[in-house]
């Protein structure tokens, strides 16, 4: 049976086709607990000169621009250097993901002032700086092309739009725009332990893996990591607030558990891994809540969601990071996005 008393247990390694004994799971009351359990207590760094600091170590091709000298005559946020224009957008689409946002975006770019020649699904914020989606010159060259600068030339009032969808649930994996700095630092830490011989002065190293799996531990390669990126309450939305602050945000929101099952069938690695059936999602979830109440008993629900791989290698262990289920906490992105856009954030 389903019961209360099987939320959260975890199953016995998922196999294709195995039944998930012990891991069937009452899914709309494991996941309410997550969704609005949170405590909505979160830290805001309301300076903007605050801001402007951590941007100068995280993201200094941005920190060199700012502010921006924006044009008061234009809706989108748009300003002049060295003779031309140069167009950011006016408002985020920013999800949330399986939720319909690329069909709005479709429906909006229909409208005569919203100007869709350019791309608005490149996801800038939550990629890697050294990825293709490249520094902030290249995303400003996104929204000032030939004819997207003519669109708002002939209309002052049109309005500039990044319909990328995952930018809302801003997850460890998902901002890595703020957070390559962590990766680096890890590489660099873990490089000084993966040899045969570990310097001295490095006890941690001493602490070797399994004879079977070579080299040595690094789990002191979390902490050092985590102090080189930028801290839990500087995220996307304070990030984006600090370059745009008249910016919009619109978000779809789907029932939550309906959406982590469209989420599994979506990504094939999930039923590729726990089964292509009904049990297979229950394996699936029994795995992933049991990882994720582990995350919250020790750290908390808000650093878990935000931060859940960088805690250690017990949840960096964790298939896929507890992503899609963090996906669906809405409450613990959507405080964030509130008291960094002004108008708030609105969640009708």
């Amino acid at each position: 049976s389903w019961t209360d008393d099987a939320i959260g247990r975890r199953a016995a390694p998922p196999m294709r086709g195995t039944p998930a004994v012990g891991a069937a799971c009452a899914l709309w009351l494991a996941l309410v607990p997550c969704v609005g359990g949170s405590s909505m207590q979160f830290e805001h760094i309301s300076s903007y000169d605050r801001r402007l600091s951590i941007l100068l170590s995280v993201a200094p091709d941005v920190h060199r621009e700012l502010p921006l000298p924006l044009e008061d005559r234009l809706s989108s946020p748009c300003w002049q250097r060295n003779g031309s224009r140069h167009c950011l957008p006016a408002f985020f689409l920013a999800g949330a993901m399986q939720c319909g946002a690329g069909d709005l975006w479709q429906r909006l770019r229909q409208h005569a002032l919203v100007p869709s020649r350019h791309d608005a699904l490149s996801h800038w914020w939550t990629n890697h700086p050294r990825s293709r989606a490249g520094d902030f010159n290249t995303y400003v060259r996104r929204f000032s092309n030939e004819a997207t600068l003519r669109a708002i030339e002939a209309e002052p009032g049109s309005l500039l739009g990044d319909a990328s969808p995952a930018t809302f649930t801003f997850i460890f994996a998902e901002s890595l725009r703020l957070h390559y700095r962590y990766l680096d630092a890890f590489n660099a830490c873990y490089a000084q332990c993966k040899g045969k011989n570990p310097p001295a002065d490095v006890p941690a190293c001493k602490l070797r893996l399994r004879a079977s799996e070579g080299g040595y531990r690094a789990n002191h390669c979390y902490a050092v990591a985590a102090q080189a990126t930028a801290p839990l309450s500087f995220n996307i939305p304070s990030f984006a607030a600090t370059i745009l602050p008249s910016l919009k945000v619109i978000v779809l929101l789907r029932e939550p558990a309906e959406r982590l099952w469209i989420a599994y069938w979506n990504y094939g690695q999930y039923p590729a891994r726990y089964g292509q059936s009904a049990t297979g999602f229950a394996f699936y979830f029994g795995n992933q809540s049991a990882d994720w109440r582990q995350c919250e008993r020790l750290h908390g629900s808000h650093a878990c969601a935000l931060r859940f791989e960088g805690h250690g290698p017990t949840q960096a262990d964790v298939y896929y990071h507890c992503d899609q289920l963090i996906k669906g906490m809405y409450s613990e992105f959507v405080g964030e996005w509130q008291v960094s856009i002004v108008p708030p954030l609105d969640t009708r």
